[in-house]
C-alpha cells in the first residue's frame, strides 16, 4: 500500500496523526463519550506502533525485494529484513536535519497504508455479508 499509494499513505496518515486526538478531546467534553474517548485511546496507540511496524515492513520488503524474489517468500528471510529495517530505522533517525524528516514521512505512510487496508478489509467484509 505504501509503494503503490505513497502520497495517499502519508495524507492518511497525517489525518490520523491529528484528527484522532481531536476526536479523543470532543469525545471527552461530552459526558456519555467518556467511555468511547478511553477505547480511542488505547487504539489510537496500538495505530502509532502499528504504523511504525508497518514503515518497517515497507523497507524491509524493499530492501529484501532488491536482493531476490525466490526469498521474498521466505517467512524467515522477511523477519530477518523487518528487524535490519528496524535497526536502519532506528539508525536514520540520528541523522541530523534529514533522518527525523524521513522517519516522520515513512511513520506517516505506515499509519495511513495501515488505515487504509484495514479499511477495505471492513468494506469487503461488508459487501460479502450483503451479497
Amino acid at each position: 500500500m505504501v509503494r503503490r499509494e505513497p502520497l495517499q499513505s502519508a495524507g492518511m496518515g497525517c489525518v490520523m496523526l491529528v484528527g484522532v486526538p481531536f476526536a479523543i478531546v470532543v469525545l471527552m467534553i461530552t459526558v456519555i463519550g467518556i467511555p468511547l474517548a478511553l477505547m480511542m485511546i488505547f487504539g489510537y496507540i496500538a495505530l502509532l506502533m502499528l504504523g511504525y511496524l508497518v514503515a518497517a515492513f515497507f523497507v524491509g520488503d524493499l530492501l529484501l525485494e532488491r536482493l531476490g524474489t525466490e526469498k521474498f517468500n521466505s517467512l524467515g528471510w522477511r523477519v530477518l529484513f523487518l528487524l535490519l529495517a528496524l535497526v536502519a530505522l532506528s539508525l536514520v533517525r540520528h541523522v541530523p536535519l534529514i533522518g527525523g524528516f524521513v522517519i516522520l514521512l515513512l511513520f506517516l505512510a505506515g499509519i495511513g497504508a495501515f488505515t487504509m487496508r484495514s479499511w477495505k478489509g471492513i468494506r469487503q467484509k461488508e459487501e460479502g455479508a450483503e451479497a
